[in-house]
């Protein structure tokens, strides 16, 4: 299964299926710049649809951008005016400096990654983030990934439909990052795309949140994390 494949063409192609993350990515940006002052510096993995560069530096945040995809790192340079900011590159070879970001953002990211390639990820979000800096991001919560295992009818590989290779819970992401982070939180949460749903859809997810205080878990739900360097 070829990864890359997948997401170049529904950044490319089809960028409006990113709009079901923007609640997600609105919730994100409200946790940076909650925790780090005007013009730090910020790392987005993946481009997705843009919405988070263009948020964060609305922010007053200085963006950065990388993906492995060289088209959706030009069209995001192009309409964003991140031009050398966005780099073509990897999470686990990230084309930056040592020390140069306040803040990683890893969300729908580490659930893509082998066991072996998440291992390096880390070290490298470690090694790009400057003394204190955060590490943030979502992943599903409790995914069974049996469930989006689909087929190719052409060549008849089997894959998950969205390139998911890891599931996680709470305790197993926490034990994850602890390695090399000092994690601030792990909590579920609900995160729709808000601006885009009716008010009985609004409603139903105002008791999914709350249920998940409660510790009744939803399925569709995201685990968010923050953790600081070390």
């Amino acid at each position: 299964m070829n990864q890359d494949l997948i997401w170049r063409h529904f950044q490319n192609e089809s960028p409006e299926v990113f709009q079901q993350g923007h609640g997600r990515i609105r919730f994100l940006v409200h946790q940076v710049v909650s925790r780090l002052n005007s013009g730090s510096a910020v790392l987005n993995v993946g481009t997705g649809d843009g919405l988070f560069v263009e948020l964060i530096s609305q922010a007053g945040m200085d963006a950065h951008s990388v993906d492995p995809d060289e088209e959706s790192i030009a069209r995001l340079a192009a309409g964003t005016g991140t031009d050398g900011r966005a780099r073509v590159g990897s999470l686990d070879s990230i084309p930056f400096l040592d020390n140069s970001f306040d803040a990683v953002i890893v969300s729908e990211v580490l659930e893509h990654l082998s066991d072996e390639t998440l291992g390096r990820a880390l070290a490298e979000v470690d090694r790009v983030l400057a003394a204190n800096g955060i590490v943030a991001g979502t992943v599903p919560a409790n995914e069974n990934l049996s469930e989006q295992i689909t087929v190719c009818p052409c060549c008849g590989e089997i894959f998950h439909r969205w390139g998911h290779l890891q599931s996680f819970d709470a305790k197993r992401l926490q034990v994850l990052l602890s390695q090399r982070f000092t994690v601030e939180t792990v909590k579920e949460k609900f995160l729709p795309p808000w601006s885009y749903l009716d008010w009985k859809a609004k409603s139903v997810c105002v008791v999914k949140n709350s249920l998940l205080r409660l510790g009744i878990s939803w399925p569709g739900a995201s685990l968010f994390f923050a953790a600081r360097k070390r």
